[in-house]
Formats: C-alpha cells, sequence, structure tokens
C-alpha cells in the first residue's frame, strides 16, 4: 500500500506544478465548464417531458407530479418555482400526446446525451 502513495522521486512542489500545467495544456477547467453548461441546459428540456409523462398516468402520475413540484420549489427561486407549476398546470390542463411529444422526446434524449463541442 505505501508504493500506492509513493511519489517516486518527485517533490510535493513538482506533482503540483505538473498537475497544474497538465490541467492547463488538456484544458480541463474549459471542458468541465463546457459540461455542466451543457447539462444544465439539458435539466429542463428533461423535466419538461418528466412533467408530460406523469400527467398520461391518470391515477399515480398527479401524485408523483405534486411530490416532483414540491421537491423542486425546495431547490429553485420562488420565481422559477411559480414558473414551473404554472407549466405543469398547463401541460395538465391539456396533456395530449401530439406532435409536440414526439418531437420532445428525441430533443430532451438528444441534448442529455450529446457531448459538449459536437
Amino acid at each position: 500500500m505505501a508504493v500506492l502513495w509513493s511519489l517516486r522521486g518527485l517533490s510535493w512542489r513538482e506533482l503540483a506544478k505538473r498537475t497544474c500545467r497538465n490541467s492547463w495544456e488538456h484544458e480541463v477547467f474549459g471542458q468541465a465548464a463546457r459540461l455542466a453548461f451543457y447539462y444544465f441546459l439539458s435539466i429542463f428540456p428533461a423535466l419538461l417531458l418528466l412533467l408530460v409523462f406523469l400527467n398520461l398516468l391518470s391515477s399515480t402520475g398527479s401524485a408523483l407530479r405534486n411530490t416532483l413540484l414540491d421537491y423542486i420549489q425546495q431547490i429553485v427561486p420562488p420565481g422559477a418555482s411559480a414558473l414551473l407549476t404554472k407549466t405543469a398546470g398547463e401541460l395538465n390542463s391539456r396533456a395530449t400526446i401530439g406532435a409536440g411529444a414526439l418531437w420532445a422526446v428525441p430533443s430532451a434524449a438528444w441534448r442529455s446525451s450529446i457531448a459538449p463541442g459536437q
């Protein structure tokens, strides 16, 4: 186990310098920012798609939808929470599977699975 943690002749300072240099050369922080940005953008289509599918379930869908909205209200700011609740209510009042839902499924799946830069 001691071999695993040995620096093999490197000083801590040299290890830190190499780590910083390699992180800069491989653009680790830029890639992390791109991943965070794209995954953050994919949350909203996936959430709306989930709300559409929960509205299609008659008995258990409303309980799951209300639980999901309660969790969202604890996380997001009040303005965003009110907007999501209003959108969920509008989806609930006219929830039908149509062309919009047919486009929402592949676009939400594509947006959440695409790698940044593609």
